[in-house]
């Protein structure tokens, strides 16, 4: 997903949270890009070196009881990568480098 478009991917509506419906979701990191090397949205006042724990404590500062489970869910469908990749037709030299970026939390 475009780093700048982000904080238009998750909506606060009508008392819970969802996902904007995906429009652009592109492998935006870029090591040496002015915007793209790190995250432009903290996570628990973190721009880098994200951790479950940090997500966690952001999921229950908003009341997101779910959070485990949707991490859960969240790395089994990273872990799955090299799959989704392959069934897409991706380079495998593309695919291993986008992988290598992928933490599971």
């Amino acid at each position: 997903m475009r780093a700048t478009n982000l904080p238009y991917s998750i909506l606060y509506r009508f008392g819970s949270w969802s996902l904007a419906p995906a429009y652009d979701v592109t492998d935006a990191h870029n090591p040496k890009g002015e915007w793209t090397y790190q995250h432009l949205m903290s996570v628990n006042g973190k721009f880098a070196g994200i951790t479950r724990a940090d997500l966690l404590v952001v999921a229950d500062r908003f009341g997101i009881g779910t959070a485990a489970s949707l991490l859960r869910g969240v790395n089994e469908s990273v872990s799955a990568w090299p799959d989704h990749a392959r069934r897409a037709a991706l380079p495998e030299k593309e695919w291993r480098r986008i992988g290598a970026e992928h933490q599971l939390l």
